[in-house]
């Protein structure tokens, strides 16, 4: 049985990189979806101090990278 694409490890150029969306907690993991020449990817991380890291490095490689916040809609 072949596995599931979706799940592993992909390489990608920093440069091909164009935006980062940091979405809502999901069952306490840190959401990013990543878009860019690639097509778009979702990455999951264990802790707010694992998100920030990977960001940071990306920022640093990439200072042009368009970064956004998705909120939750207010409850009425």
């Amino acid at each position: 049985m072949a596995a599931d694409p979706s799940f592993g490890r992909r390489k990608i150029r920093p440069v091909g990189l164009l935006e980062m969306v940091v979405t809502p907690n999901w069952y306490g993991f840190q959401i990013v979806q990543n878009k860019g020449e690639f097509g778009s990817d979702v990455l999951v991380f264990q802790s707010r101090g694992q998100r920030l890291r990977f960001m940071s490095a990306v920022e640093e490689i990439c200072p042009n990278i368009q970064i956004f916040r998705r909120r939750r809609l207010a409850a009425r």
